[in-house]
């Protein structure tokens, strides 16, 4: 697949913008199961993954958005330590979450502004609606799974009916008796300041997202660093700092 197929007329000229800053390359996403594209700057490049998708032109404009956030500010999380087993558990969920649903719902109108319809954002056959009742249905899901699966609820663009969205809704406030309904009212605060905030700066928001679904002792990092190489100032803490460097 080439780069001139997928231009469209709508996503011209934010390709223009982009690739008088960066090179950018079209590559066949590795991953057999990936069922959607992504990109990455690596080495002043960006590159897109892509997959078969019902709207190429589409997908490749949102990742032309994502990769402008970047350019624009936007610094996604790379890796993390925690003190804490449960987080460790979940560190690549979350940090493939903050990433995600962070750049979705900041570029979201941008996408629509472009011309497409907002059923493009979301290219998906509902399987989200599906999951998230059938997750709602487990009796063991902690804080911190809830607030996770809660920002995929909260996605902009989500095609699902108003109906839909208020048992949806419901579901999320009742759970274990209703005990969680403040965090999910916080996550929506946290995410709608974001949105609607003039720059890309995501760091106080994610650590109020974060604090708000429970998870304290753990650093974030924008390098991929390991080892004796962790540098707390290539990232950010969440709640108390502790030494980085220490076995976990």
């Amino acid at each position: 697949m080439l780069i001139s197929e997928l231009l469209d007329g709508k996503n011209n000229p934010l390709f223009e913008q982009v690739s008088a800053q960066l090179e950018i390359k079209l590559e066949e996403n590795p991953d057999w199961r990936a069922e959607a594209w992504d990109s990455i700057i690596r080495d002043g490049k960006a590159i897109i993954l892509h997959c078969p998708v019902p709207s190429p032109h589409a997908s490749l404009a949102i990742e032309l958005l994502r990769i402008k956030a970047q350019l624009n500010g936007f610094r996604p999380v790379i890796m993390g330590r925690t003190l804490s087993p449960q987080v460790n558990e979940m560190m690549q969920t979350i940090i493939k979450s903050l990433n995600h649903h962070f750049l979705n719902q900041k570029i979201a109108e941008d996408f629509v502004e472009l011309g497409y319809s907002a059923a493009q954002f979301q290219d998906n056959d509902g399987g989200t609606l599906y999951f998230l009742k059938d997750q709602l249905q487990r009796e063991d899901l902690s804080p911190l799974k809830l607030s996770i699966l809660y920002l995929s609820f909260i996605e902009p663009q989500l095609p699902i009916s108003e109906a839909d969205r208020q048992t949806i809704q419901s579901l999320f406030d009742r759970y274990d008796g209703g005990k969680l309904k403040s965090v999910f009212e916080g996550i929506s605060e946290t995410m709608r300041g974001w949105s609607l905030s003039g720059n890309y700066h995501s760091e106080p928001y994610i650590v109020d997202l974060l604090l708000n679904a429970g998870v304290t002792n753990t650093w974030f990092s924008y390098h991929n660093d390991t080892g004796k190489n962790l540098d707390p100032e290539n990232g950010f803490f969440i709640d108390t700092p502790f030494p980085l460097n220490v076995e976990l």
